[in-house]
């Protein structure tokens, strides 16, 4: 077995290399905290009473700082979670609605048919109104055209002219068609405006 410095020396450089997950001395049990993440060691009483030496450790994935027995380190996470983060068994996706991060499970990646992702149902379902990838077949389908397409705008905009900035009531607010054609309602082809910016894009300032 090789001592721990020459542990942490090989980690380290694994680490440089880009193969966190790997394993430069080929045991779990080997496989211990790389030398710059320890913070501190010191001696300090375990639960039973007996003098242990501890180490402050910061994990390699959140960099949160955790403590453990020096003797039971065997990895530098500090969690479960983190853990398999590292190993690749989990690993971090954009929502595709509101851009958070979120944590998907290797294994299950393949179950998006759409290569979408989501932070809950709620996302999920709010993206199916402007997505049209993941919108079931007889999607809006029943809806009024007009209060879907305006409502559509309204759920991926913010509320305000997008021209001007005007905000202050949503009801003089209007979606408009940039290309001029209503059967079109991509959301890239949709726009908010208010009256006033609907009116000078369609008629030109000789309407005002």
């Amino acid at each position: 077995m090789l001592p721990w410095w020459n542990v942490y020396t090989r980690n380290l450089k694994f680490l440089a290399l880009g193969h966190a997950g790997a394993n430069p001395v080929g045991s779990t049990k080997d496989y211990k905290i790389i030398q710059h993440m320890i913070l501190k060691e010191f001696v300090a009483k375990d639960p039973s009473g007996k003098s242990r030496t501890f180490l402050e450790v910061q994990c390699v994935i959140c960099k949160c700082i955790f403590t453990k027995q020096k003797r039971k380190l065997t990895q530098h996470t500090c969690s479960i979670r983190c853990t398999n983060l590292l190993k690749g068994s989990r690993v971090i996706v954009k929502c595709s609605h509101c851009g958070k991060d979120v944590e998907k499970q290797v294994s299950k990646l393949d179950n998006s048919k759409s290569g979408l992702y989501f932070c809950n149902r709620i996302c999920k379902e709010a993206a199916q109104r402007y997505l049209p990838d993941i919108q079931p077949d007889h999607y809006g389908s029943s809806k009024n055209p007009a209060i879907y397409y305006r409502r559509k705008a309204f759920e991926y905009y913010p509320h305000e002219c997008q021209l001007c900035g005007y905000s202050e009531n949503k009801a003089a607010l209007v979606v408009h068609h940039i290309d001029h054609d209503r059967s079109n309602d991509d959301i890239d082809n949709l726009i908010i405006l208010c009256a006033n910016c609907h009116a000078v894009t369609h008629w030109g300032r000789d309407c005002l």
